[in-house]
């Protein structure tokens, strides 16, 4: 039976990732809820996650009633790490259920790395566009810019010497809300709705020709030149590097440095053929 399910990195807001389920515009059958092994060397920053993280636990489970699984991401700032998490969830939720990623919270690389794994597979295969969503929720405000003006406020009244003690109250409320309800509030309606889709860009799936010559340079390495790439080709299918294999090999180079997989650098003279960080993370997850 098909499920909605949404994958979710959390990172230090809580609003934004269930406002949109609980108001009843999107559906959720299942959450996958991503969390960092190192989110940050700030204690503070870690300690406020974990709150996010187990908030967004308890309403999912008990408030909503999806099921909730817990996954891991080794770091916020490692985009390949998060990209390829992102790219095996996939593959191994659709096409029997419908998948949407929020990447709303955690650090760009993250989002970025969740949003291109959902473009890559659409691309490869586009009869999954409509069970593939990437959304953004934007924040109806910014509690960092409230706290600035209250410390503000603040520090010119201890100046002039005034009775604190109501500011140092109001203060206080200020900084619990913030960590009960991380650094923003709300989740503001654009057009009518509480999020905004971006939906996959459109690309040509690699053909069998492509997909090898991307499989031989990610075991092997750059080569000196596409010469040397047509060799090691020919070597691993027991051929000889004849004319027509090297123009052929060309030709591919060509149209996979256009689509972005791999480039050709001037060394010396001779273009060495090396693999793209897409390249790699293609090898990587094919």
């Amino acid at each position: 039976m098909s499920e909605t399910i949404h994958l979710i990195p959390v990172g230090i807001d809580v609003e934004r990732l269930f406002l949109p389920i609980t108001q009843g515009e999107l559906s959720a059958d299942a959450v996958v809820l991503y969390r960092a092994r190192r989110h940050s060397d700030d204690r503070e920053v870690a300690d406020l996650a974990e709150r996010m993280f187990h908030r967004l636990e308890y309403t999912f489970e008990r408030v909503l009633g999806a099921d909730v699984e817990t996954a891991f991401i080794d770091s916020v700032h490692d985009y390949e790490n998060a990209y390829k998490t992102a790219y095996r969830a996939l593959r191994e939720r659709v096409p029997e259920n419908d998948v949407w990623i929020n990447i709303s919270s955690m650090p760009r690389t993250v989002s970025f790395g969740f949003a291109t794994a959902a473009n890559t597979l659409v691309n490869e295969r586009p009869e999954l566009r409509d069970q593939v969503h990437v959304y953004y929720v934007p924040p109806e405000a910014y509690l960092t810019t409230s706290l600035l003006r209250e410390l503000e406020t603040e520090l010119s009244f201890l100046r002039d010497g005034g009775d604190t003690d109501d500011r140092i109250a109001e203060i206080e409320d200020l900084l619990e809300t913030v960590r009960e309800r991380g650094v923003t509030t709300g989740a503001r309606e654009i057009d009518g709705q509480r999020y905004v889709e971006l939906p996959p860009a459109p690309l040509a799936e690699l053909r069998e020709f492509e997909r090898e010559l991307v499989g031989v340079l990610g075991e092997s390495g750059p080569t000196e030149s596409t010469s040397a790439l047509a060799r090691e080709l020919a070597t691993r299918r027991g051929e000889d590097a004849d004319e027509s294999l090297r123009s052929k090999v060309q030709y591919n180079v060509r149209q996979l440095e256009a689509k972005g997989f791999l480039r050709r650098v001037d060394v010396g003279g001779s273009y060495e053929t090396r693999l793209t960080k897409m390249g790699r993370l293609w090898v990587q997850t094919h």
